[in-house]
């Protein structure tokens, strides 16, 4: 069951959006004569609700919405925003044990490319986009009055099936946000909200406008959610751990005869601490026996080499063909 369930803002919360959008949205601005003509005026339009600001722009119904349909292309088509440092591995520490979604005014289009170039599209349960539903606290209501969107999701494409009943309450249902104007659809449907200031508004207007707390830092999500690293999945590591068995092979010429077992990467018994002068005993034998020895079938055996246990469990690794080369070379 999950503990919970954080609801993402996208841009200025999972990605750098402070001159990535500002950029896109200059060229609107400028074919439009919208009148945003800075950044900090652009970032105003977010103090509420992005749509309804951006509707009111203009009392020209008609000239606002191809203005916003020039926008909305525009991020689809060169919107590349750089993810906030270190936010992926906060994303794979809350998955296993919150339901995690994202909320954003942007295009589901951009969003699903940026999380999937990013590696974690599965580790959200849902997208709730603007071109799907502008309203942010239309788009909670819905998340809360429908259990089945706590399921979990373990950044794999299923769902966990156990969570499907699941029923997470207002109390327990955060909206992780850069801007005031989400804090304050967070505060009018019920659910608690959580700022951080590296987006567009500051820790101040943040905890005006009703946030919680303001992280300053990424990490910071993690101690207060709590995740705990010994429960996350295999499929929500950030580099999963993963080791290939390597298969026996046959013993033969082969580079390990002039390795080192410190140095080199050998499979288990083909491992030989040989010398010069074995290594080139060896290399006579093996040239003698192929001149006087007739062809015979190779059989490979899939059995383990024997090893003779010496004292205190001890296993020496004995080369029988390295012993008889030596002997065979040995001055009387």
């Amino acid at each position: 069951m999950p503990r919970g369930a954080i609801l993402f803002d996208f841009d200025g919360t999972l990605v750098d959006t402070r001159q990535a959008s500002w950029e896109v949205f200059a060229e609107t601005n400028e074919r439009f004569s919208l009148g945003v003509d800075s950044r900090d005026a652009f970032f105003r339009i977010f103090q509420s609700n992005f749509h309804q600001s951006f509707d009111a722009l203009s009392p020209d119904k008609e000239h606002i919405r191809r203005a916003k349909d020039h926008f909305m292309t525009a991020l689809n088509d060169r919107y590349r925003p750089s993810l906030i440092p270190g936010i992926v591995d906060v994303i794979r520490s809350l998955t296993p044990a919150y339901t995690l979604a994202v909320v954003s005014s942007n295009g589901m289009p951009v969003i699903r490319r940026v999380l999937t170039e990013a590696g974690v599209a599965t580790c959200f349960s849902h997208v709730f986009s603007g071109d799907v539903q502008p309203s942010k606290s239309a788009v909670i209501r819905q998340f809360i009055a429908d259990q089945s969107y706590a399921s979990l999701r373990h950044c794999t494409p299923s769902y966990v099936e156990t969570t499907a009943a699941a029923i997470v309450p207002n109390d327990a249902t955060f909206m992780v946000t850069d801007t005031v104007g989400d804090i304050e659809e967070a505060g009018r449907v019920g659910i608690r909200a959580v700022g951080v200031c590296w987006g567009m508004h500051d820790e101040a207007s943040l905890l005006a406008a009703g946030a919680e707390t303001v992280m300053v830092w990424p990490q910071e999500l993690v101690a207060f959610f709590g995740a705990a690293a010994d429960e996350t999945p295999d499929s929500c590591r950030i580099e999963p751990v993963e080791s290939t068995p390597t298969a026996p092979t046959t013993p033969g010429p082969s580079s390990h005869d002039t390795c080192s077992t410190e140095a080199c990467h050998c499979p288990p018994g083909a491992q030989t601490v040989s010398t010069p002068t074995g290594v080139r005993a060896k290399n006579r034998l093996r040239a003698r026996r192929a001149a006087t020895a007739a062809p015979t079938p190779v059989v490979v055996s899939s059995a383990p080499p024997t090893r003779t246990v010496g004292p205190r469990g001890r296993q020496p690794m004995i080369d029988p063909e390295l012993v008889e080369a030596l002997r065979l070379t040995a001055v009387p």
